[in-house]
């Protein structure tokens, strides 16, 4: 068999980086035809968010076929980060940042924690009383981590 310069590449990792692009374009198409973010106008950290989670199937979706993509596309908005995870936390759908490792914080938890370092109390002390270890309390008190809440 004869290949030709159009044919699929040969070379396996040039394979990969040409099908990251493509569904890269795929992707940057979607959000500039769906975006801005439905919550706030932002067109920065865009991300899919299906309105009603119980259907999703999949947000990896940009390498399906057209029909069966566009069909998962029905049940999404663009939303830019800040606001997916944000969303996400009021809706209790356990966003981004809320579980570490084991440890689970409420959105109390952390203004509690913020303020306590802002104060210069200790952190450590809280930490033990939330359940969660110091490490992780001073990644949230500094705002290292749930970086969508103010």
């Amino acid at each position: 068999m004869q290949y030709h310069r159009h044919m699929p590449y040969k070379d396996p990792e040039a394979q990969r980086k040409y099908q990251r692009e493509w569904m890269a374009r795929r992707r940057k198409e979607w959000f500039e035809q769906n975006g801005p973010c439905v919550d706030c106008g932002s067109n920065e950290n865009l991300e899919l968010d299906h309105v009603d989670r119980r259907f999703k199937v999949s947000h990896r979706i940009w390498s399906w076929s057209a029909a069966r993509r566009e069909a998962e596309l029905a049940k999404c908005v663009a939303r830019c980060s800040p606001c997916h995870d944000g969303k996400t936390l009021v809706l209790g759908e356990y966003a981004r940042g809320e579980s570490h490792g084991n440890s689970v914080l409420t959105g109390d938890q952390v203004r509690i924690l913020r303020e306590a370092r802002k104060n210069g109390e200790s952190i450590a002390t809280l930490a033990r009383e939330m359940g969660v270890n110091r490490i992780t309390a001073n990644h949230v008190a500094s705002g290292q981590t749930w970086k969508w809440m103010k």
